[in-house]
């Protein structure tokens, strides 16, 4: 991984349930929810054209598992510093 800046460097914007994430060149925003009180998390861009740069590389990036972990782990820290997620007694919630 070519390693994603500092805390505060990495989020480049925050939306409700989005965090965008920025390692390098590539941006990924990273989806986040409370579903049946647990935290999912996933990428939010799964389609990728072939003839841009820019696509093939975030491609190739959001395919390496250790990006995912990071990222995601990431988004949801960020989320739970916002307040808009929280966790109590090993169960997710939503404020």
């Amino acid at each position: 991984m070519g390693g994603i800046k500092e805390i505060e460097d990495k989020i480049e914007k925050l939306e409700e349930d989005s965090v965008l994430i920025q390692d390098g060149q590539v941006r990924a925003w990273v989806d986040v929810w409370v579903e049946n009180e647990e935290v999912e998390s996933d990428w939010n861009k799964y389609f990728f054209l072939t003839d841009i740069p820019e696509d093939i590389a975030q491609s190739k990036w959001q395919s390496n598992p250790d990006n995912f972990t990071e990222a995601t782990s990431l988004a949801i820290q960020t989320l739970v510093d916002k307040n808009i997620i929280y966790e109590k007694e090993a169960k997710w919630y939503k404020n």
